[in-house]
């Protein structure tokens, strides 16, 4: 167990590293672009840019598994020719990582660019100092904290990404993660159910998001009708993940039965709903007192 632990922690900081060191040799001219353009295209790629900031990390990464995959004329190409195969691949996760990451790189650091003062550039290029001279000699250095953040931003990020992760480069399937077969031995279980932990927390953490929101947005005026909108919400979410799970398991050429992690067990998709309904019920419950004191102290939610 330890030497598992200790190989995954590894592979996460080596993605990260590896990750982070070619977003700065993208980000840095990438921003530096964005920052000088104006460019009626400019909107247009920086929308493409902070995509990855609105989509669900499953929903990009499924994407992303579909133009990988051997059975796309992407993946089909790059194997035929190169006998490259990205889906479930160290370098697959690499790319995949970089398109997660790179507004977390690049935002910072155009910034940094654009608080610039214009005669610092403008006295650079008066003493006869190129565009590259001056952005590697006088603007890179005056924007240090911006490039800083972007690092650390992207390093971290890396480090804490799971959906895309788990879609292009899941070693293990829900019915073989050792965890789950720890557990099972452990207790005497007969199939190994740490996909049903993923699913209680695929209606925990959904109900707590749509909570926040239905009450900032002041949704409802009774609270037994957003509860129940919450917990349809949550349950339509894990309904939608279930279609996921099937689309996956058909494009990425696994056994639909080790994908989908059923072991034989015929009620599983019904099972999985249930542990996110349980999920959800469990966090309004446990936490929704919590939740509306917070809101309440910041005005969110009326003294009674």
């Amino acid at each position: 167990m330890d030497s598992g632990f200790g190989q995954t922690l590894l592979l996460t900081f080596q993605l990260a590293a590896v990750t982070t060191v070619l977003l700065l040799f993208i980000g840095v001219p990438l921003a530096f672009l964005l920052s000088r353009t104006q460019s009626r295209f400019k909107p247009i790629l920086e929308a493409l840019i902070s995509m990855p900031l609105v989509l669900p990390p499953t929903v990009l990464g499924f994407y992303l598994l579909l133009a990988f995959s051997p059975r796309s004329a992407l993946g089909n190409w790059l194997v035929e020719t190169a006998n490259i195969r990205l889906v479930f691949s160290f370098a697959g996760l690499v790319i995949g990582s970089l398109i997660y990451s790179l507004p977390f790189m690049v935002q910072p650091i155009q910034s940094g660019f654009e608080s610039l003062p214009k005669h610092l550039r403008e006295a650079s290029y008066s003493l006869g100092k190129s565009v590259w001279q001056t952005l590697l000699r006088v603007e890179l250095p005056n924007i240090k904290p911006a490039v800083l953040t972007g690092i650390v931003l992207a390093f971290a990020h890396t480090v804490g990404e799971f959906g895309v992760i788990l879609m292009i480069g899941g070693k293990y399937t829900y019915a073989l993660v050792p965890a789950g077969d720890w557990v099972s031995e452990l207790f005497g279980w007969s199939r190994n159910n740490y996909d049903k932990l993923g699913h209680f927390v695929q209606g925990f953490i959904p109900a707590m998001i749509a909570r926040e929101v239905v009450i900032r947005l002041n949704v409802f005026n009774s609270d037994r009708w957003r509860d129940f909108f919450i917990v349809c919400f949550c349950l339509g979410f894990s309904a939608f993940y279930e279609l996921i799970e099937w689309w996956v398991a058909l494009l990425s050429e696994e056994a639909a039965d080790a994908f989908l992690g059923t072991q034989g067990y015929v009620w599983d998709t019904q099972s999985d709903m249930g542990w996110a309904l349980l999920g959800a019920v469990t966090a309004l419950v446990l936490l929704g007192p919590l939740h509306d004191r917070q809101l309440r102290e910041r005005g969110f939610i009326s003294a009674v």
